[in-house]
């Protein structure tokens, strides 16, 4: 009866102290969107900088992206001032992409937790200038790219879509 018991309580003792490995989610993206990314990653000119899409669910059928690729997060200030920071991540042809849907100021990660410097000073000076941004519509799946020139703001939106946003002079 004491082997028994001896054996269960090793059994017990190794099976607890085993150490349990958090598997991270991965995430796939939709074919659509890994073919827009592949078309603004060859558009993009520069490297080692901070890669960003932001989704912006406005409706069941209607969505707003922004795909950026620049020296400093769209979104630095409210990160630093929020204690925010993305919580999911993709990687297109090698490039890591943060990605944001606003649930960031609410939800922070606890375990595994990576900085946001450590992403954020990859840029060399080289690259100081170096930006690129595209704004996506989705629309009933229907999507519509527009390269912006100049700065936008993740999650606002732009008046009178899709008229009033300048394309990019190339």
């Amino acid at each position: 009866m004491k082997s028994i018991y001896l054996i269960i309580c090793i059994v017990f003792f190794i099976t607890c102290n085993e150490n349990i490995k958090i598997r991270t989610p991965q995430y796939v993206p939709d074919k659509k969107l890994v073919q827009i990314v592949d078309s603004f990653i060859k558009d993009s000119k520069c490297e080692n900088n901070i890669h960003e899409i932001y989704i912006d669910k406005l409706d069941p059928h209607n969505f707003q992206i922004i795909i950026y690729q620049g020296n400093h997060s769209l979104t630095k200030q409210e990160n630093k001032d929020f204690e925010q920071e993305s919580l999911l991540s993709s990687s297109f042809r090698g490039i890591d992409f943060r990605i944001y849907s606003g649930v960031e100021r609410y939800f922070k990660i606890t375990k595994n937790k990576i900085p946001n410097d450590t992403i954020c000073n990859k840029t060399n000076s080289s690259n100081l200038n170096c930006e690129n941004l595209w704004f996506v519509k989705d629309s009933f799946g229907v999507f519509i790219i527009k390269p912006y020139k100049n700065e936008i703001y993740p999650f606002m939106p732009l008046p009178l879509w899709p008229d009033t946003i300048p394309p990019n002079e190339k």
